[in-house]
């Protein structure tokens, strides 16, 4: 790189990079993935990672969502020293800092309108979102390294943090970032191993797509034919959990005295080489034992031993056994350097491969609670249903006997309406497990949005005259077709404008309107009540979330139909955004695909897809 590289580490403005990139298309996929899941879990529009190479520029290397910055091009590359005017400014949560447009300082700000950032005028509330706000979570190895930047913008509330907020997002990504981390470090891990011989291809490659015992056999295969042995051992400390490849090891004071030699060797960065009169590098420990180790040589049939130690340079796990015929080769100081660097590479892989084989376990585990949870709801649920619809059917025969006393006639009236609110719940449980399994079935077909609305106002049309909430319709032009499932659609309908006419008092209008252009409908419903507040806003699709407001809990409801609504544009590839004022009202905004588009990302709301 040389002269290109000392001009990136002198300019803070974005630079294209040389012909490579960091990784593989897979690579950079798996990257994309995680950004894209840490915004949505943080309520970010936008996330970008960036890699630190070794000459210590940061390359992007994935973009989730769209930003004001004008050159979001991945491999673009910029120096680590040209930001940290910026993080200076701001705020620090742990890894997490954020700087605000407030904080900025001159030399800050002059950086960042040289990415792109421009200055916006002072927003009507403090709180708000400013174009020159910024959060960076630095991600930093085990040692506090630093390998890489986070960049999140754009909350999808549009408001900044406070400062509660930021320590529980610093607390959230603390795990997701770590994926990213892991990535990078286990990219850089192949990216070595392409470099080095075959049989270090072979350790790193495997590292972390196999279990602890398949990699040390599949090491042990190809490592006896890298360094030309006879054999070749894998012998892990169990106490750290690892299970050793081969346990038919010597006892007592031979073990000791390996142990202590190779511990030694791995404190130097170096090898133990024991021939049947000698051993070398071993710090003196191997010679009270050296007739019992020649004559386990003899055995079996090795005329060298080269015992290299596994391990990181801050951690040791165990060591290789490395067995060379007699009258072979000397052992040279490359194969010595080789030896060492598998050593590093294969304790990599270890780690990779236990943290493989626990993460597969919690992917288990959960897989197994969550077919659990959706049996029991489903059997709770139907089990429910049954008993309820007896009760509503005597309750319904005693109602319309004459001469009830109006005592009774109101408690049957009372029973009644509990009655149907378990009915209504467990038929949202239902639906809520039906959406959740992966496996259910999804109808689908032309859907014209416009029938759906005016069928879904008709059947409100009762509870909201009886509320005194008049409703309006604004659907002009059309056609507003859409491809999905008919009854899926008329439930996020009908549970919006439900909703709307719910938190809304008398004489407050609801408001129910489709818009569209070539590539998406757009519904939206709009009401004049309670509205939601601030903190409400975070949790408002969360499952059995009641608001905290004593007003809204007042009015019946089961905290599901939010879910349910936001489950059913993620399956019709949709987004779900909000906007709400406390005392004021609230709108919800549904932008469904036309039949063979894709919604883009957009710059507010929650994202649904």
């Amino acid at each position: 790189m040389g002269e290109h590289t000392e001009r990136q580490r002198v300019t803070p403005v974005p630079q294209p990079r040389d012909g490579t990139r960091w990784g593989t298309d897979a690579d950079r996929d798996a990257v994309s993935e995680f950004a894209r899941d840490i915004a949505d879990r943080a309520g970010f529009a936008f996330c970008a990672v960036h890699v630190l190479r070794a000459d210590q520029v940061l390359e992007l290397v994935a973009v989730h969502g769209s930003a004001q910055v004008p050159d979001r091009r991945l491999g673009i590359t910029f120096s680590l020293d040209s930001i940290q005017p910026i993080l200076a400014c701001g705020s620090q949560h742990e890894n997490l800092i954020f700087v605000t447009a407030e904080q900025l300082t001159a030399d800050a700000t002059q950086v960042l309108e040289r990415f792109g950032y421009r200055k916006e005028g002072v927003p009507p509330q403090r709180n708000t979102w400013r174009s020159q706000d910024l959060l960076v979570v630095r991600l930093c190895d085990g040692q506090g390294e630093l390998r890489g930047l986070l960049h999140l913008d754009r909350p999808v509330n549009g408001r900044r943090p406070s400062e509660t907020e930021l320590t529980a997002l610093a607390d959230e990504l603390r795990v997701t970032s770590r994926a990213v981390l892991t990535a990078i470090e286990r990219e850089e891990f192949a990216q070595s191993a392409r470099l080095a011989a075959a049989a270090r291809q072979v350790i790193r490659q495997a590292g972390s797509e196999v279990t602890i015992h398949e990699l040390l056999q599949l090491a042990s295969e190809q490592l006896r034919e890298g360094f030309r042995a006879t054999d070749v051992q894998v012998h892990l400390q169990p106490q750290r959990g690892l299970a050793p490849r081969n346990t038919s090891r010597p006892s007592g004071e031979v073990v000791t005295a390996v142990a202590s030699a190779v511990d030694h060797a791995w404190r130097r960065q170096s090898v133990v080489i024991v021939e049947p009169d000698h051993a070398w590098g071993d710090g003196g420990h191997l010679a009270p034992v050296q007739e019992e180790l020649a004559a386990t040589m003899q055995q079996r049939g090795a005329g060298m031993s080269v015992l290299v130690p596994v391990g990181t340079l801050d951690a040791y796990f165990g060591m290789l056994v490395i067995q060379r015929p007699p009258g072979h080769q000397l052992w040279s100081e490359s194969d010595s350097r080789a030896a060492v660097e598998v050593g590093h590479d294969l304790a990599h892989a270890v780690m990779n491969a236990r943290d493989h084989e626990r993460e597969q376990a919690w992917v288990d585990e959960l897989r197994r609670l969550d077919r659990y949870r959706n049996q029991m709801v489903s059997t709770v649920t139907h089990e429910l249903r049954n008993p309820l619809g007896v009760i509503m059917g005597h309750l319904e025969l005693l109602e319309e006997q004459e001469d009830v006393p109006d005592p009774w006639l109101r408690s049957l009236l009372a029973m009644r309406r509990a009655a149907n609110r378990l009915d209504v719940l467990s038929e949202d449980l239902l639906t809520l497990n039906r959406l959740d399994a992966s496996d259910t079935p999804r109808t689908t077909g032309p859907v014209d949005l416009a029938e759906v609305v005016t069928e879904a106002v008709e059947l409100a049309e009762l509870d909201a005259s009886r509320r005194e909430i008049p409703v309006r319709v604004q659907v002009d032009g059309g056609p507003y077709v859409v491809e999905g499932d008919r009854t899926e659609l008329s439930r996020v309908v009908t549970n919006l404008l439900s909703n709307a006419i719910k938190y809304s008092d008398p004489g407050e209008w609801v408001t129910v309107a489709l818009t569209g252009d070539a590539g998406a409908v757009v519904l939206s419903v709009r009401d004049e009540g309670i509205g939601v507040s601030d903190a409400d806003q975070t949790v408002l699709f969360e499952e059995f979330f009641r608001s905290t407001n004593t007003n809204a809990l007042e009015r019946p409801g089961t905290g599901l139909g939010l879910p349910i609504v936001r489950r059913i544009v993620q399956r019709h590839g949709g987004r779900i955004s909000f906007t709400s004022t406390l005392g004021e009202g609230t709108t919800f905004t549904v932008i469904l695909p036309r039949p063979g588009l894709r919604v883009e990302a957009s710059h507010n709301g929650v994202s649904g897809s």
